[in-house]
């Protein structure tokens, strides 16, 4: 394995049905006719997980916490980090702060009730705090969180920060509350930022090309952090026919997910976020005493 620096992993708990290209091309009542494949698709990450000693960090939210209580204990009982993805999947911008508040302290107890572990990481929705809800940091430190990982620093329709930090870092709100910032994986082209460690970017990405990546920062002495969502592990059953080029995004490399996350464990350091972030805070800590 390249370098002594551990990169963080992470899985967000998402059914098919749930994917961004479903929301925005298929109905309510479309969506709910499709069969549900949440286990199935967690179980073949965990499988996959399990046979390499990989541990990793798994973004629940609150619904999904009272939909899939067992299969969210078996998650914590293998040994991965739980972490809060919020009550729903509804985006920052359209909660307000009172109810993202209340929802996410409700979302918190549920998990640590459920895991007997203490919640300390959070994800936003589809990485929805943007600038204008960045008004939800003081509010995620607030309740107990010692990091979040909801800032894509790029340029995006739905989401993202284009002159965000690109590496771990320390993040005060608007308030002035602190929090580590951890964003996933981007390159750097021709002066532009490139997605890469989220869904459904490393789908589009080579193995090779990913590892190259993590390698650079991991040269630098910075963690990498990689993406993916659960559904992506079930290629059986996760393909949608819809409008291009929602479909393209949905379907593309599909059958190849588990492939490319075995191509990338076997020869890179992965761990859940929370050891990532401890690491770094440990550092700052040395630097500043």
């Amino acid at each position: 394995m390249a370098g002594l620096v551990d990169n963080a992993l992470g899985f967000e708990l998402r059914d098919y049905r749930d994917s961004r290209t479903a929301v925005v091309h298929l109905r309510g009542q479309e969506r709910e006719k499709l069969s549900d494949r949440t286990v199935i698709a967690a179980e073949n990450v965990l499988s996959l997980l399990a046979s390499y000693h990989i541990l990793a960090t798994f973004f629940v939210s609150g619904q999904n916490a009272r939909r899939y209580p067992e299969l969210i204990k078996r998650i914590a009982e293998a040994g991965h980090e739980i972490a809060s993805a919020g009550m729903d999947d509804t985006p920052m911008i359209r909660q307000s702060a009172e109810d993202f508040q209340k929802q996410l302290r409700q979302s918190k107890i549920m998990l640590e009730d459920l895991t007997s572990q203490q919640i300390v990481g959070f994800r936003a929705p589809h990485f929805t705090i943007i600038r204008e809800t960045l008004w939800a940091l003081d509010i995620i430190a607030r309740l107990g969180f010692e990091y979040d990982s909801s800032i894509f620093p790029i340029r995006h329709e739905y989401f993202g920060i284009p002159d965000a930090p690109r590496h771990m870092h320390e993040l005060k709100g608007l308030e002035g509350a602190s929090l580590v910032e951890l964003p996933p994986l981007t390159a750097m082209l021709a002066g532009q930022r490139l997605p890469v460690g989220g869904s459904p970017y490393l789908r589009f990405t080579p193995a090779a090309v990913v590892r190259m990546l993590i390698n650079h920062q991991n040269r630098q002495g910075r963690a990498a952090l990689l993406n993916f969502e659960t559904w992506e592990f079930d290629p059986a059953g996760s393909r949608l026919e819809v409008p291009r080029p929602g479909r393209w995004a949905q379907n593309y490399n599909l059958g190849r997910t588990n492939v490319k996350l075995v191509a990338l464990v076997e020869r890179v350091r992965f761990c859940p976020l929370k050891r990532v972030v401890a690491s770094f805070q440990v550092d700052s800590q040395d630097k500043n005493p």
